[in-house]
């Protein structure tokens, strides 16, 4: 049955399941950090922090890069890691900047 094997990839599915609003919602939450640590990443003194910034910039692409090839939603343990990956380092980056201001 061709219902049960979803579609062929991220997109796709958040298309058919929630319309271009719910695409255009996934997107933003994949973009959005992704800018925040590119941004971060030029604008930043620390050498080292902005290799790490990069990293995750990258990382974070990447996987935008994979949701086209395979339909990664019902991965759990994947989108597990992968936001908490995401909110470590912002949450990271945020308790520096505070850690400097002081």
């Amino acid at each position: 049955d061709v219902g049960e094997k979803g579609a062929h990839n991220v997109y796709l599915e958040l298309m058919f399941e929630s319309g271009i609003g719910g695409l255009l919602s996934f997107l933003a939450l994949l973009i959005a950090p992704a800018v925040w640590f590119f941004r971060r990443m030029r604008v930043g003194s620390d050498r080292e922090l902005s290799k790490i910034f990069c990293f995750v910039g990258a990382y974070i692409v990447s996987y935008i890069i994979n949701c086209v090839g395979d339909n990664m939603l019902y991965y759990l343990v994947l989108n597990w890691y992968v936001w908490f990956f995401i909110g470590l380092m912002m949450v990271g980056q945020q308790l520096r900047e505070k850690e400097v201001k002081a």
